[in-house]
């Protein structure tokens, strides 16, 4: 009889899903090597969450996956039977027990495996909530949501789909009052996963936890806020929850202070940056040039949301030229609206930064030389502009010497 232990996940038409994922996996190693120190210290920052979501998904899952397959495996021995074959495809495997099994042991060893990945995301669940280091939070919190809402959530549409049998054995076991209480269970923490993904109550721990500092940051602005008036205070905690990432409750405030005030422009622009977090820049310029347009907008809002209105455009012409330059007419309108943004703060930086590098995308260099010279000279929302722009008249130069 062959081996019952089948590592051949390199090949086969069966594990297609894991061979494109080894690659990636790898990249992952190389990256979070490269990325160490920073990726530990106390400041996680969106580049951290999503490396860290992807040695989660590409690196611990696997591992899971694994020990899933040996929950099946034990429970087959444990009840008195023989494991006829033992498949470990890196994202995916399984077990073909050989043995005379009651229908109840039968149950068992489908749902066993389960069990087994249940158990470990909350284990990384209980890391999370135990540990003071951001990375290692977020960590356990994605480990989590991978490794529950694989089995009960992915896993379950893979069984009803026909790709996937635990879920399939389990609801079609003649055993009905384990069947129940497995379902009930099932059902208990589906809701659980809803509520972590979607609560404000989920969403504001999550950000405490991966922010040292936030809850204190929180109680003095409170305090100042105090005695402000409803609206002022209600925009003020919704661009503070926008900046720490906690993207609910700042929704949540800023559709509070449009109930009362449509054309609140501090609320609209602080919407349409959320509309451009999700990518969805259509909606996004619509509120950026509404809170623009707001009669009670003052200059700086006006400039913040023109400019925001423009990179939306550049975003979502971007996405058509698939990273290409284009012709001029593709970037007209956010040349536009970048220049309406300077032409109401002249003495701001930034709308010329971003021209300048809309000129550049059309070639039109000496534009774009004039743009980031001038910049140079005013003051900028955004610190980092002045070296970005000193870079860019440094390869105009050079690009003006290799001609001559």
């Amino acid at each position: 009889m062959d081996s019952i232990w089948n590592w051949n996940w390199i090949s086969g038409q069966e594990n297609l899903m894991g061979v494109l994922t080894v690659p990636i996996a790898l990249y992952t190693i190389v990256t979070a090597c490269k990325q160490w120190s920073s990726l530990w210290d106390n400041k996680l920052t969106t580049q951290d969450r999503g490396l860290l979501m992807r040695i989660a998904a590409l690196l611990i899952t696997p591992i899971i996956v694994f020990f899933h397959e040996c929950g099946h495996a034990v429970a087959t021995i444990q009840c008195g039977g023989e494991v006829e074959k033992f498949y470990y495809g890196f994202v995916w495997g399984y077990v073909i027990p050989r043995g005379s099994f009651t229908d109840l042991q039968h149950l068992w060893i489908a749902f066993s495996g389960n069990l087994v990945e249940i158990l470990l995301g909350i284990v990384a669940l209980l890391i999370a909530i135990n540990s003071s280091a951001p990375a290692v939070v977020a960590l356990g919190v994605y480990v989590f949501l991978w490794a529950v809402g694989g089995t009960l959530v992915f896993y379950t549409v893979m069984s009803m789909m026909g790709a996937y049998g635990d879920w399939t054995q389990i609801y079609s076991s003649p055993c009905r009052e384990q069947v129940y209480a497995i379902g009930l269970f099932h059902a208990a923490f589906v809701v659980f996963l809803a509520w972590a993904i979607y609560s404000k109550t989920a969403s504001l721990w999550f950000a405490r936890k991966t922010n040292p500092g936030m809850m204190e940051e929180e109680n003095l602005l409170f305090a100042k806020l105090e005695k402000s008036e409803t609206s002022e205070r209600l925009i003020t905690l919704s661009e503070f929850y926008y900046r720490k990432g906690v993207y609910k409750v700042s929704k949540q405030y800023a559709e509070e202070v449009l109930k009362t005030n449509s054309e609140e422009p501090g609320a609209l622009l602080i919407l349409a940056a959320l509309r451009y977090e999700r990518g969805n820049f259509a909606e996004a310029k619509k509120l950026f040039i509404q809170s623009a347009q707001s009669s009670q907008a003052n200059p700086l809002t006006q400039a913040k949301a023109y400019m925001g209105a423009a990179d939306c455009h550049v975003q979502a012409v971007t996405q058509r030229l698939r990273g290409g330059d284009g012709s001029i007419g593709d970037w007209s309108e956010a040349v536009s609206l970048q220049s309406r943004a300077h032409d109401i703060m002249p003495d701001l930086g930034d709308p010329l930064f971003y021209r300048g590098e809309l000129f550049l995308r059309q070639h039109l260099y000496n534009r774009a030389e004039n743009d980031f010279r001038d910049m140079l000279q005013k003051n900028c929302l955004d610190s980092r502009l002045f070296e970005r722009a000193r870079i860019r008249l440094a390869g105009l130069n050079q690009a003006k010497l290799t001609e001559q």
